[in-house]
């Protein structure tokens, strides 16, 4: 990828801000939240048009020690292909591989993925009007049933179509996707696979942080019925596509690509800890529908990511040895088969 390339901006003239999703405002707080996040767009797009509209520029800040910390506080939406696109070019370990040369292996073939990944085209983001088109929707299909293909130990799981149908917000040209879906994915365990067994880890390991971090919520979720971690596997599933706002999920994914996995855990209680009194209420009263309402509506991106960053001692290292620890506790309590 050249450097006229990498900077090339790929903002389809019908998003705004709000990707065509926009929020639904119900409270005069709700307004103020999205007209200030709107003012920090526009200023975000007026300070990255003025440093890094140069090509060189560009290539040079995202090779830089500032990318990281600028990226946690703003990130306009044209400046996102050029960034990701150099980003998964330059540290993915997996090569480039065509969709149609895997495609072409497989043609006339009949398989469970394929026949799931059917069902689920139409249920992806269903109300945007771009996902009614028959080349969106095209390129997700070929995406997911290419996937299917080239990881048969995967396969297809329902959320993989809202991973895909993110990128389609970023990319446009069909082998873009395609690596970008295998890059976003070599980033986080396997959650997709029959078992789960990597989602349910990562949801243990997310009950102990909570344990740990943000007491009063795992007090208050220790007598309900329902697991809190339950009500939030989607936020790891779909990596968060299927739950918070499009632009939300978009500067939860630029961290992800920068520093990867850790991300979904500090977003996670970012969120349970800037609603931390309602989260309490919603296990006292039993209104676990309550969540999925409100990550809906979760336009204080700043803010979140205020405190997402602000949990200490939370390392990769910390994580991994969550994530043993727990493994080893649901195998041996997996039932004898």
């Amino acid at each position: 990828m050249d450097d006229d390339q990498t900077v090339s901006v790929h903002l389809s003239p019908t998003f705004n801000f709000w990707h065509g999703f926009p929020p639904t405002i119900t409270t005069p707080e709700e307004e103020e939240s999205v007209t200030k996040i709107t003012e920090l767009q526009e200023k975000s797009q007026h300070e990255f048009d003025k440093q890094y509209s140069d090509p060189k520029k560009l290539l040079k800040f995202i090779s830089s020690r500032h990318l990281k910390p600028t990226i946690r506080q703003h990130l306009p939406h044209s400046y996102r292909f050029s960034i990701w696109s150099q980003l998964i070019s330059t540290r993915s370990k997996i090569p480039r591989v065509s969709i149609d040369s895997i495609l072409s292996k497989h043609l006339n073939e009949e398989t469970q993925a394929l026949l799931d990944i059917e069902k689920d085209l139409n249920r992806t983001f269903p109300t945007h009007s771009l996902f009614l088109s028959d080349d969106y929707r095209n390129k997700l299909r070929r995406t997911l049933q290419a996937y299917s293909f080239l990881y048969p130990s995967i396969g297809y799981c329902q959320s993989m179509s809202l991973i895909v149908g993110t990128l389609l917000f970023v990319f446009t040209d069909i082998d873009d996707i395609f690596n970008a879906f295998i890059y976003v994915m070599s980033l986080i365990p396997q959650y997709h696979i029959p078992s789960m067994l990597p989602l349910r880890v990562d949801l243990e390991v997310l009950a102990d942080l909570v344990q740990s971090y943000i007491t009063r919520v795992h007090n208050a979720f220790s007598s309900c019925s329902i697991p809190l971690s339950a009500l939030v596997s989607s936020w790891f599933l779909s990596l968060f596509s299927n739950d918070l706002p499009m632009e939300t999920t978009l500067r939860v994914w630029d961290c992800l690509l920068i520093e990867g996995d850790k991300i979904l855990f500090r977003v996670a209680l970012g969120w349970l800890k800037m609603n931390e009194d309602i989260v309490i209420d919603i296990a006292r009263t039993s209104n676990f529908g309550l969540i999925r309402e409100m990550t809906e509506k979760t336009v204080q991106i700043n803010e979140l990511f205020a405190i997402a960053f602000s949990f200490p001692r939370f390392s990769k290292r910390k994580i991994a040895r969550l994530r043993v620890r727990k493994e080893k506790e649901l195998l041996k309590s997996a039932p004898k088969r």
